[in-house]
C-alpha cells in the first residue's frame, strides 16, 4: 500500500477519492483564502457600506457578541481554526503548497468566475431585467470589501460546513460518496439559493423563480467545484464572480 494512503486516517478523507489534491488542501485554502479574507475584512472596517451587509452577517455578530471577538475577525479566526482542525484530522503532512499549485489555483478560480457570470447574464436576459451593462469599472472600496467578505463568508458556510460536514456525515455513517453527493449538494445549493431572499434574510430580496433557480445552480456549480478542487478555488470563483458583476452593472 503507497504511505500516502497507509497513514491516513479513516476520516482522510470521505468527501474525496483523492485526498492529497493540493488544491483542496487544508494548507492550500490557509495560504490563499486568508489573506483575502483579511483583506475583505479591513476594507469593510475602513469603508462600510451602510446599505448592504454580507447574508450571515447576523451569525458573526451573535457570536462575536457571545465570544468577545471584534464581529469582522470572527468568520476569519473560523476559517484558519477549521483548516487546521482538518488538517490535523486527515493527517496531512505539514508541507505548503507549491508556488506553482497557487497559481493553477488562481486560474481555475478564474475560469469558474467566468462560467458564473455566463450564467448570471443568461438569467439576467430570461428576467428582462433591462441590465445595463457598461465599461468595467473598478467598484468602490465599501463594495469590494462586501464583495470579498461576502464571498467567503458564504462558500465557508454553504459550502465547507453545509455541503462539506453534512457529506463527511453521510460518509461516516456508511453512504457510498455518490449518495452522500447527491444528498448534501442540493440540499446546500438551496439553502443557498433562499439565503439570499427576504424569506431568510432581512432586506433580502423578494422570492422569485428565475433568480431562485439562479442561484441554485450556482449553489450547484460552486459544490461541484468545492467536492472536486475544494475550497480555495470556489471562494475565488466567488469572489470573481461578484466583482466582475458589481464592475459590468454596478
Amino acid at each position: 500500500m503507497p504511505a500516502s494512503k497507509r497513514g491516513r486516517s479513516a476520516a482522510s478523507f470521505a468527501l474525496y477519492d483523492h485526498p492529497n489534491d493540493e488544491y483542496r488542501l487544508p494548507l492550500t485554502v490557509l495560504l490563499v483564502v486568508t489573506p483575502i479574507a483579511l483583506l475583505g475584512e479591513l476594507l469593510r472596517l475602513l469603508y462600510p457600506a451602510l446599505d448592504s451587509a454580507p447574508v450571515l452577517t447576523q451569525v458573526w455578530m451573535s457570536l462575536g457578541e457571545r465570544t468577545g471577538v471584534a464581529t469582522p475577525l470572527v468568520p476569519v479566526l473560523i476559517l484558519v481554526s477549521g483548516s487546521l482542525f482538518m488538517q490535523v484530522l486527515a493527517g496531512h503532512l505539514w508541507e505548503w503548497p507549491r508556488w506553482s499549485v497557487i497559481l493553477r489555483v488562481i486560474l481555475w478560480g478564474l475560469l469558474w468566475a467566468g462560467v458564473r457570470l455566463a450564467l448570471a447574464l443568461t438569467a439576467m436576459t430570461l428576467c428582462d431585467l433591462s441590465v445595463q451593462l457598461g465599461p468595467p469599472q473598478w467598484p468602490s472600496p465599501d463594495f469590494l470589501g462586501l464583495t470579498i467578505s461576502g464571498a467567503v463568508q458564504e462558500e465557508m458556510v454553504f459550502r465547507a460546513v453545509l455541503l462539506g460536514g453534512g457529506a463527511l456525515i453521510l460518509r461516516g455513517l456508511g453512504a457510498p460518496s455518490w449518495t452522500a453527493w447527491l444528498l448534501a449538494l442540493p440540499l446546500s445549493a438551496v439553502l443557498f439559493s433562499i439565503a439570499h431572499t427576504s424569506i431568510f434574510a432581512v432586506g433580502g430580496e423578494p422570492f422569485a423563480w428565475i433568480p431562485f433557480i439562479n442561484r441554485l445552480l450556482a449553489g450547484l456549480l460552486y459544490g461541484t467545484i468545492f467536492l472536486r478542487q475544494g475550497l480555495a478555488i470556489t471562494t475565488l470563483a466567488h469572489i470573481g464572480f461578484n466583482a466582475a458583476l458589481l464592475s459590468l452593472v454596478g
